[in-house]
C-alpha cells in the first residue's frame, strides 16, 4: 500500500499544471453547455445518505492547529494532517494534501486558484470557487481513486480567513457539493484547515 503514497504528489502536480494551462472565457462557464450560469442542486432530496465509517480520532483540534484539516458530510467526519503544501510561482494558487487520521490509504487534496489575488502580503477573507477537491482512496486506486470529488459545474468554495505572510500560516474553510465514485451526491460542510504556505 505504501507504493501508492506518491499518487497525491503526482496528482497535485498534474492538477496544478492543468489549472495553470487552462482558462475560461466566462468566469462561470463550463464545457459541454451553452448555459451562462451553473446548474444548482436546489432539491435537498437530490443529496444521498452516502457516508463513511465513524472515526473517533477526529477531535476539534483538527483544522485549527497548523497543518491539519477536517470536514463533514452527512454523518461522516474526516480529518488528518497535511504532508505538503505547494504554491504556484506567481503565488496566486496552491495545492495542499495529506492523509486521513483514520486511514493512511485515504486523504484530502485541495487545489485552489485565487487569481488575481497574490499571496505576497497578509490577507483576510479571500475566497475562490476555482477549486479541485478530492478525497482520495489509495487502496482501490486502480478502479476508483476518489471516494469523493468536486465537479467543475458545481462550485466548491475555499475561503482563507487569515493569512500571515511572515509565518506563512493560513487558516480557512471549505464547502460545496462532491460526488462519490458511485454517483452519490453529498454536501461537504464545516471544512476547516490550517496550512503553512511556503515563502
Amino acid at each position: 500500500m505504501r507504493r501508492h503514497h506518491f499518487i497525491p504528489a503526482f496528482l497535485s502536480a498534474y492538477l496544478l499544471c492543468l489549472f495553470l494551462g487552462t482558462g475560461c472565457a466566462k468566469e462561470y462557464s463550463y464545457e459541454g453547455s451553452t448555459r451562462d450560469t451553473l446548474p444548482k442542486l436546489t432539491d435537498t432530496n437530490q443529496l444521498s445518505n452516502f457516508a463513511l465509517p465513524l472515526c473517533y480520532k477526529c477531535t476539534t483540534s483538527f483544522g485549527t492547529v497548523a497543518d491539519t484539516w477536517s470536514l463533514e458530510f452527512n454523518k461522516t467526519t474526516c480529518c488528518g494532517n497535511f504532508t505538503r503544501t505547494v504554491i504556484t510561482p506567481t503565488r496566486d494558487g496552491f495545492t495542499f494534501f495529506g492523509p486521513s487520521a483514520c486511514s493512511a490509504d485515504s486523504g484530502l487534496i485541495l487545489n485552489t486558484f485565487f487569481t488575481p489575488i497574490v499571496f505576497d502580503k497578509d490577507l483576510q477573507n479571500v475566497s475562490t470557487t476555482r477549486t479541485a477537491f478530492y478525497y482520495y482512496d489509495n487502496k482501490t486506486a486502480v478502479n476508483a481513486p476518489y471516494i469523493l470529488q468536486a465537479k467543475r459545474e458545481f462550485p466548491f468554495t475555499v475561503i482563507i480567513d487569515t493569512y500571515n505572510y511572515q509565518s506563512g500560516l493560513a487558516k480557512g474553510r471549505f464547502f460545496g457539493y462532491a460526488f462519490s465514485n458511485t454517483n452519490d451526491t453529498v454536501y461537504v460542510k464545516n471544512g476547516r484547515f490550517s496550512i503553512t504556505i511556503p515563502r
